[in-house]
């Protein structure tokens, strides 16, 4: 988790132009009002860009190809990601940016931040096996593989932490 010290709020700056951001505390992702309305994310980044600078400079813009890239939801045209301390809020009145405290998750998964442990221990792990790097993503293909289920959604190899033949 992130310590969080202000909250944005990105739809008080796109009020009115068709499309709205759902957010997801360090980050916030746009969907137009109409599914089908394929010039939201040009119409809202140039909004983004007009914003004065003590705002931009609080996040960074991801485009439709790094969301893909990323392996995001299709239906999402645009994100924000907040800098660190900064979280997304989904209000659209009041003041743009307003203190909050506590911790957050949603940044880029790319943040060291949001790096944690992972910890398993049943039949068939391998006992003191380790794993170097893990995203939580790749959670689902270690459960699959134990409980010999296809989810056809692991595309990563699976870590070399299991007993043999398991």
């Amino acid at each position: 988790m992130v310590t969080m010290k202000y909250a944005l709020k990105p739809n008080r700056w796109i009020k009115g132009l068709g499309a709205r951001f759902h957010t997801a505390g360090g980050s916030c992702f746009l969907y137009p009002d109409d599914p089908k309305d394929s010039l939201a994310a040009q119409r809202i980044t140039q909004q983004l860009k007009k914003l004065p600078g003590r705002y931009r400079k609080l996040f960074r813009i991801y485009d439709k190809q790094k969301l893909t890239r990323m392996g995001a939801d299709r239906e999402e045209v645009l994100a924000l990601v907040a800098r660190d301390g900064y979280v997304f809020s989904a209000s659209d009145s009041g003041e743009e940016m307003v203190r909050v405290h506590g911790g957050h998750h949603g940044y880029d998964p790319n943040n060291p931040l949001m790096y944690t442990g992972f910890i398993s221990a049943r039949a068939g792990i391998k006992k003191g096996g380790e794993i170097k790097s893990l995203k939580v993503t790749d959670i689902v293909g270690i459960i699959a593989h134990l409980l010999n289920v296809d989810f056809g959604s692991s595309e990563q190899p699976l870590p070399d932490i299991f007993e043999k033949g398991k």
